[in-house]
């Protein structure tokens, strides 16, 4: 009874630091006192639960202490203020504070499994990374900007244990059964994988997350990652640190002392999503076959289908303003450079609004030629890309339905050229009889 109390008591407190006091949890540990690392699994909730979670717990039975610290923290607030943040890379997380019971809540509602590895650390290294959780909590302290794969809720902790270890981290341990992530999976030609790779891991049944996530993401994140960049996925760093020890001189010990399962995901009979069957692929294929169709219609025709390429163009340069801020204008990492401005970017925005502007005819002709070449550029640089993947690493990888999308783009805009020359033609014609 009394250690429930004095638990209730010190989770009550943990909000009196905000206002300048002492924080009431920075008390010694006790050497009964555990610190495991918790990883809640991926989950279909929402896009920022699709990869997981880590966070890290303190227990000590002596004093009643159990705590979770999560580096995961963030608030939406003003939705348009979050989205305008988040599109330009200035997203701040935080460090808070919770109870075991309200974590185990929160998996339970995501649906996803839920692991505890308890560290095999001395009583000093547990002392100076308890006091570095501590530090990190204080007011002035734990706020940081986040930032995908380099600083995030897993990497946070992965440093931490590195850095308050008495001795270096090494992998001594070999394969364990059941590792089904990212360090037994490597390219054909031998070499690592990319940031992008592990996206894909992650994301094998959400084809449009993963599109828009490789719309965004520039060159940089295809070039091969060590397996300690690896990490910044919570699944992967929990599989890792089964496989690391700590040495120091000639003494080794398992970073991990033991594991435990906590939650198992519930299984759902599974569903066909309506974005497994329209997914990208399939959309923009079937577009490209409209478009065809379109362009032959109204090429026999003659009429005026100017509302097409306003809608079409429009739409298309605003997804390229987008792109064209995260790239070139965002804080934002592994963005820049970003091969899919060659086909969607903010000129074709331009065009879209020259449709029914008269005298601009001669400039719109112009810009279209400029994005017709900038989609040939990339349809070549597509083919390049996927035959050479296997012998030359670190070239941007396009989506594959990313070629369909550029093909609409292209047909339509050799239908544009195509028939102002006609009509430049026609009208030389005239003048001359």
């Amino acid at each position: 009874m009394t250690k429930r109390l004095i638990t209730i008591l010190l989770t009550l407190f943990t909000s009196i630091s905000a206002y300048g006091q002492e924080d009431p949890l920075a008390i010694p540990i006790s050497e009964e006192a555990t610190i495991s690392l918790l990883t809640s699994g991926p989950s279909k909730m929402a896009i920022f639960t699709a990869w997981g979670h880590t966070a890290i717990r303190v227990k000590d039975p002596q004093t009643g202490l159990d705590i979770i610290y999560n580096y995961g923290i963030f608030s939406f607030g003003k939705p348009l203020s979050f989205v305008s943040r988040f599109v330009s890379g200035q997203t701040d997380y935080r460090l808070g504070r919770s109870s075991m019971r309200r974590s185990i809540e929160e998996t339970i509602e995501k649906n996803a499994d839920y692991y505890e590895q308890e560290l095999n650390l001395t009583q000093q290294e547990k002392e100076k990374l308890y006091n570095a959780l501590i530090e990190n909590y204080r007011p002035e302290n734990r706020v940081y900007r986040y930032k995908y794969f380099s600083d995030n809720c897993a990497t946070r902790p992965r440093t931490l244990i590195r850095e308050c270890i008495n001795g270096k981290l090494v992998y001594a341990r070999g394969g364990e059964k059941g590792y089904t992530y990212s360090r037994l999976f490597k390219k054909r030609n031998g070499t690592n994988k990319s940031y992008r790779d592990l996206i894909y891991e992650i994301l094998p049944t959400s084809p449009w997350y993963r599109f828009g996530i490789d719309m965004c993401l520039g060159q940089p994140t295809d070039k091969p990652i060590t397996e300690w960049d690896e990490l910044f996925l919570p699944m992967f760093l929990k599989e890792e640190l089964g496989l690391l020890s700590i040495q120091k001189g000639n003494q080794m010990r398992p970073l991990v002392k033991r594991t435990h399962q906590l939650l198992e995901k519930q299984k759902i009979e599974k569903k066909t999503e309506w974005t497994n069957v329209l997914n990208p692929l399939v959309v923009f294929w079937t577009g490209f076959l409209f478009a065809l169709l379109h362009v032959l219609f109204h090429i026999a025709t003659g009429k005026d289908d100017r509302w097409a390429y306003l809608l079409f163009f429009t739409l298309t340069g605003l997804f390229g303003i987008v792109i064209f801020y995260v790239s070139c204008l965002s804080v934002h990492e592994f963005v820049s450079p970003n091969l899919n401005l060659l086909w969607m970017n903010p000129l074709l925005f331009v065009i879209g609004i020259l449709t029914y502007v008269k005298r601009a005819k001669k400039l719109e002709n112009t810009l279209m030629m400029i994005s017709g070449a900038g989609c040939v550029l990339a349809i070549i640089y597509f083919i390049l890309s996927k035959s050479l993947a296997t012998v030359c690493s670190g070239l941007q990888q396009y989506n594959t339905a990313a070629l369909p999308a550029i093909l609409i783009e292209l047909s339509l805009i050799v239908s544009w050229i195509w028939r102002y020359k006609s009509k430049c033609k026609k009208a030389e014609k005239r003048k001359s009889e």
